[in-house]
């Protein structure tokens, strides 16, 4: 979705915070974290992706696969749009 995709870099481009984002009910975002110092990007983004899917494992996946925030694996429902 262009839109989606251009809403996304102009926020980004306009603020580098770590913290939920108020400006929108349509768009989020997804985040992840390390605390580990000149962390390969690739292997952070492998990483990321690997922390999400395991919120299946974790949390289950709802019968009717309808996501809502009320889904504990509410990280990995972002990834799938």
């Amino acid at each position: 979705d262009c839109e989606a995709e251009d809403y996304a870099m102009k926020w980004a481009q306009a603020q580098c915070t770590y913290a939920p984002s108020k400006s929108s009910r349509r768009y989020n975002r997804n985040t992840w974290g390390t605390g580990i110092r000149n962390f390969d990007k690739k292997k952070a983004a492998e990483s990321s992706v690997y922390d999400w899917f395991n919120e299946i494992r974790k949390y289950g996946l709802p019968r009717d696969n309808k996501y809502t925030r009320d889904v504990d694996a509410y990280h990995y429902s972002q990834i799938l749009w």
